[in-house]
């Protein structure tokens, strides 16, 4: 989606290429959006590094960075709880693998392009700005992440965990081992920034149907957008959604009343998406 962008591939399992990386680099950059990133080790490797970050905000990456100190975290948005029954579905009978349903889940996951424009832009102008946000990278990598600061934490959990165990009654059994798959978006709404709402105000990032229509095109010919085709929005429905933000904002609430009632909590996952693909902007 950058296609002007140099982009240099490294082996990340020599140890001498993965040292290169850590010390050559300027700003280190991770967009996580799937449910399956947790805790994040890498934001944590690149401050022990003395690198600045831009990261989403995003799950264990909101416990680890903090905003305008080590780097930036850009705001996500998430489709809202109960968008994503079917998806939980596929993947519940076999449908679809696990990479699967975490790719079509993160596809509806906008992380906000034009705060992540903003946080590059700062960094790139102000050789300051990227000194002291290293240097406060490096220091909450030895004051939190050390080794010698973790492996206490661990031993008072270990105890605490003891204790428990040790004062509380034997179980049985389990009533339900195997828990039926849970819905993603409402499982899982604690890891963005924001859920869409229908008070969530909407608007072309371009300004212009035409500019956006023709990049909707490029970019469902790209492969690592269409493999999710078949539940993300068709360009047809795609371009009826962006031609009913041609007046300006709208709120989610008044997109909904103009959609077709066919299109049901679609409507909701194609805004989001439209905005991770950098079409739509949401406010």
């Amino acid at each position: 989606m950058c296609p002007s962008v140099r982009v240099v591939r490294l082996n990340g399992r020599d140890p001498d290429q993965r040292r290169l990386a850590w010390t050559s680099a300027d700003i280190f950059c991770s967009f996580a959006d799937n449910i399956q990133e947790t805790f994040g080790i890498t934001p944590i490797e690149a401050m022990a590094a003395g690198i600045p970050l831009v990261v989403s905000d995003w799950d264990g990456y909101k416990d680890t960075v903090t905003d305008g100190r080590e780097g930036y975290r850009v705001p996500t948005c998430m489709a809202p709880p109960g968008a994503g029954q079917d998806l939980a579905f596929r993947h519940s009978i076999g449908l679809d693998s696990y990479d699967r349903y975490c790719g079509y889940t993160s596809s509806f996951v906008a992380v906000d392009v034009g705060k992540a424009i903003d946080a590059f832009v700062a960094l790139f102008e102000s050789k300051d700005l990227r000194n002291s946000m290293a240097a406060a990278a490096v220091a909450t990598a030895r004051s939190r992440f050390d080794w010698r600061v973790v492996i206490p934490q661990y031993e008072e959990l270990w105890t605490e965990m003891t204790e428990i165990r040790n004062n509380v009654e034997a179980i049985d059994s389990l009533i339900d081992p195997e828990p039926a798959r849970l819905e993603p978006f409402g499982a899982f709404s604690a890891y963005p920034t924001n859920v869409l709402s229908r008070e969530s105000e909407v608007r072309l990032r371009s300004g212009s149907l035409a500019k956006a229509l023709d990049d909707l095109a490029q970019i469902k010919s790209l492969a690592m957008i269409n493999f999710a085709d078949s539940v993300t929005p068709s360009a047809e429905d795609a371009g009826q959604v962006l031609s009913l933000l041609t007046n300006g904002v709208k709120t989610v609430g008044e997109i909904e009343r103009m959609t077709p009632q066919s299109m049901g909590y679609s409507c909701h996952r194609y805004l989001v998406w439209l905005a991770k693909v950098g079409l739509l902007e949401i406010r």
